[in-house]
């Protein structure tokens, strides 16, 4: 406890003020891409998930690269370096209460990489917390628990980022899934 009887951040979690570790990031609204910008200008550790999708102008079809968690992107820093990256235009705040930024499992991440990086369907949708729930048995995001939805394409499943109550859809096999 600090001479004024507070407790400090240092002292809730040493360990965790000088290990870095995931926080998601709000950013103002559009911001995301411009935010990673300037993440990489001052050398931090980001990731910002992206997603494919078509969209129609009136004379031509575009292909666009958008973020899959709008508002949101990751940093991989240690919480002693958190002002370093709220300095950054356009960052509104890390994600968890004002005193205690809510740190992302390295699994999580890993798993969001991994599965992103291959050639998976992938596009935000609603955050769910209610449905048939199902594990990946096998693929590029094995091992994830998600609930089970259909489409006109067959089965997705919804995949959840608990920190910021966000969900995004990756088409499956029916056969690389089994119930919970």
């Amino acid at each position: 406890m600090s001479a004024s009887g507070v407790t400090t951040i240092q002292e809730l979690a040493p360990a965790a003020w000088n290990e870095p570790s995931w926080y998601a990031i709000h950013t103002r609204v559009n911001q995301e891409k411009q935010v990673a910008e300037l993440l990489d200008r001052r050398d931090i550790q980001f990731y910002l998930p992206l997603y494919k999708t078509i969209r129609r102008r009136s004379d031509r079809r575009v292909t666009l690269s958008l973020p899959l968690f709008p508002g949101y992107l990751f940093v991989h820093i240690p919480l002693a370096a958190r002002l370093h990256v709220l300095e950054v235009p356009n960052v509104v705040r890390l994600v968890g209460s004002q005193k205690h930024p809510s740190a992302l499992p390295n699994k999580e991440i890993d798993l969001l990489r991994r599965g992103l990086s291959g050639q998976v369907y992938a596009e935000p949708c609603r955050y769910l917390t209610a449905g048939c729930r199902v594990r990946v048995v096998n693929g590029p995001f094995e091992g994830v628990v998600g609930i089970l939805v259909s489409s006109e394409c067959g089965p997705r499943v919804v995949i959840s980022i608990e920190v910021i109550m966000r969900s995004f859809t990756v088409e499956v096999n029916q056969y690389d899934l089994e119930r919970i």
